[in-house]
């Protein structure tokens, strides 16, 4: 699969793109929400994983518009943050997310996610 990470804590991102890579994913990683935006334009995502809270383009807006993007293949898009809560559960959800796990998050649980994508 074609992976876009948007996570503005390079860890974090380090970590996702080295668990992708492993599994056998190729992974593009994006510094915040506008870089994410840019690159998902430029290239043929079929899943995107972003953080919620980022400066300038967050995770809801990002959601937002890969979803009104004219685009021929469905892009999957799993939500990652630090937020919990059944509030803000749906509110992922009507923006646009397919899924939405809390951090840190369990490798295993992503790995299963992505198979359910």
């Amino acid at each position: 699969m074609r992976i876009l990470i948007v996570e503005d804590d390079a860890d974090c991102c380090e970590v996702l793109q080295e668990l992708l890579e492993r599994s056998g994913h190729q992974v593009t990683p994006a510094k915040n929400g506008l870089d994410g935006w840019e690159k998902f334009q430029l290239g043929d995502f079929s899943v995107l994983i972003s953080d919620w809270v980022m400066p300038g383009l967050g995770g809801i807006e990002l959601c937002r518009r890969v979803l009104a993007a004219e685009r021929q293949d469905y892009c999957y898009i799993i939500l990652l943050t630090a937020l919990t809560g059944k509030a803000n559960y749906i509110e992922a959800m009507n923006a646009g997310a397919d899924d939405f796990m809390s951090k840190p998050f369990d490798p295993d649980e992503l790995t299963a996610r992505l198979i359910a994508g």
